[in-house]
């Protein structure tokens, strides 16, 4: 099966309906009939779709950052590229996304220097 490339629009529209359903939930009531398990499970399953969504994003911010700024170091691009994060994604999301960044960076100066 081959996987479809998404255009930047798309992967905007579905940053948006991440973060749209992401909010939404964190400000609805929790129903008193969910435990306490179930309510994790969503919660998680939640963070693991805005965490595949900001993965797709880190490359296009990343970028769009290098295309501003040319003289940019591979540093610089990782931190303002990290900047863009929100700040409601939990601890363990964001080491995901910086792990993910920092390899992704990796790989991308080991296939310069080559």
């Amino acid at each position: 099966m081959k996987k479809k490339k998404l255009s930047p629009a798309e992967l905007e529209a579905l940053m948006e309906m991440a973060t749209k359903a992401a909010t939404e939930l964190r400000q609805t009531p929790i129903p008193d009939d969910l435990t306490t398990e179930q309510i994790n499970g969503l919660l998680a399953e939640l963070e693991k779709c805005e965490v595949l969504a900001y993965k797709c994003k880190i490359g296009v911010w990343a970028k769009e950052i290098q295309s501003d700024k040319p003289s940019i170091s591979f540093k610089g691009i990782l931190v303002e590229t990290l900047k863009k994060l929100p700040d409601t994604l939990s601890v363990a999301a964001l080491k995901e996304l910086i792990d993910y960044t920092g390899e992704v960076w990796s790989k991308v100066e080991k296939a310069v220097a080559v």
